[in-house]
């Protein structure tokens, strides 16, 4: 009965005629209304209501199924953007406020489906609807290892290395920062970071990748620096330094990432992480980077190593080749500098 009566209240408003639909000067597509009048639902009808601010018909117009249609999945999000320009984004915020997380996340990945195809971002577009998809209560602390890349950066959380986030800088500086400190970074390299912000399960029509936890809106940047083997804390296997040349060296499998760096060489050797290979003399680490041809090895020496200009104590001796040049120095791992807690007894 009811899809009788949509279709009906169709053919008045067209006259018959088989195509897009004005309501209040906001145009239908026939493939919206087409695919709308299959599932019985009053598209039309409850756009208009919407655009007088029917809160019901706001949040029914949300809950539209678009049906893995892309056509109508793109004609659907223009509409709700019209929505939110002809109510105003202080009045749409308000409007999205009041709904659950879910009808939340549906209007958001249609807002961003429209805006970018138009290049534009819901930040700048609607701070005010921003704000209310975003700002969660109070910005938590998260401290960790940051890494950018084209788009957006991923961190890694201290204390919790399965905690992956894909991250969106709302200060705009973390960017500008991590280039000022690194200068010339490889892919994925990471400085340590301590920041602020909101973790959240989706971002609008983002899929999140595989292995990532969520999605991390940044809204402060507290602390960012370069790592060494002092400040990070993201367990490494191995952290080797030595001088004359001065130079260190990062084995971390919690990273996935062999790394090198020589005092006054501006870039930083990357190799892939890849297990240690006992000999009788040593431990060895040997990578390859398939990309640039560099290669290097790392023989881990079980003997105390001293360094000359600090008379800092080390538990390993190591050497290291990289692309046929050697370098000696010390090594520790993150348990040296860590090491466990001892269980405590169970009180009888």
């Amino acid at each position: 009965m009811r899809l009788n009566l949509i279709c009906i209240a169709i053919v008045l408003i067209t006259g018959c005629q088989k195509g897009p639909v004005s309501v209040s000067g906001v145009m239908v597509p026939l493939e919206l209304l087409e695919s709308s009048h299959h599932q019985g639902f009053d598209y039309t009808g409850l756009l208009a209501k919407a655009l007088k601010n029917d809160e019901n018909a706001f949040k029914e117009l949300i809950a539209f199924e678009v049906q893995n249609d892309t056509t109508v999945a793109n004609q659907h999000a223009a509409i709700l953007l019209t929505v939110l320009e002809r109510l105003g984004d202080e009045t749409f915020a308000q409007q999205l406020g009041a709904l659950s997380q879910d009808y939340q996340k549906q209007a958001w990945e249609e807002l961003d489906r429209a805006l970018s195809a138009q290049g534009k971002t819901l930040r700048t577009f609607a701070p005010a609807t921003w704000k209310v998809l975003i700002h969660k209560g109070e910005p938590v602390s998260f401290l960790g290892l940051y890494k950018a890349d084209d788009l957006h950066g991923t961190f890694m959380q201290c204390g919790q290395e399965d905690a992956r986030y894909v991250t969106y800088d709302e200060t705009g500086a973390l960017q500008r920062n991590y280039i000022r400190i690194l200068r010339n970074p490889y892919p994925g390299q990471s400085i340590v970071a301590e920041i602020k912000g909101y973790s959240l399960p989706y971002f609008g029509s983002l899929s999140l990748p595989d292995g990532f936890r969520g999605f991390l809106v940044i809204t402060e940047i507290v602390k960012i620096e370069a790592k060494n083997f002092r400040n990070t804390c993201i367990p490494f296997d191995l952290w080797a330094l030595g001088n004359e040349p001065f130079w260190q060296a990062q084995v971390s499998e919690a990273e996935g990432v062999i790394e090198f760096h020589e005092l006054g060489v501006e870039r930083t050797l990357n190799f892939p992480y890849v297990p240690m290979v006992e000999t009788d003399s040593a431990g060895i680490y040997a990578s390859v980077n398939p990309e640039t041809g560099d290669n290097i090895e790392l023989q881990v020496l079980d003997e105390p190593c001293g360094d000359s200009m600090s008379d800092n104590k080390y538990r390993f001796k190591v050497i290291i080749k990289v692309n046929g040049k050697s370098f000696r120095g010390c090594g520790l791992t993150y348990e040296d500098l860590h090491p466990p807690k001892p269980e405590e007894e169970p009180e009888e």
